[in-house]
């Protein structure tokens, strides 16, 4: 990603609009695709970046925390 905040910030505006659309849940893959098909300006979304975008959203944003489902990951078990 060549400009990480500007990329969170795209992020983040789609999870409103799903959020405002009224989903209760939403795939952060979906939104990524979403944002590669949409905003090419952006410049190349890693697929290694999904999980560190929604987890960031949901710590900025713990009301919309629920938008997601997160497993634990193996380094915390």
């Amino acid at each position: 990603m060549e400009n990480h905040h500007q990329v969170y910030l795209v992020f983040a505006e789609y999870c409103f609009q799903a959020i405002r659309e009224g989903r209760g849940r939403y795939s952060a893959k979906a939104i990524i695709e979403i944002m590669r098909w949409n905003r090419r300006d952006i410049g190349k979304i890693s697929n290694m970046a999904t999980t560190y975008l929604a987890l960031k959203f949901m710590e900025q944003h713990p009301q919309h925390a629920t938008l997601f489902i997160s497993t634990k990951r193996k380094t915390e078990e």
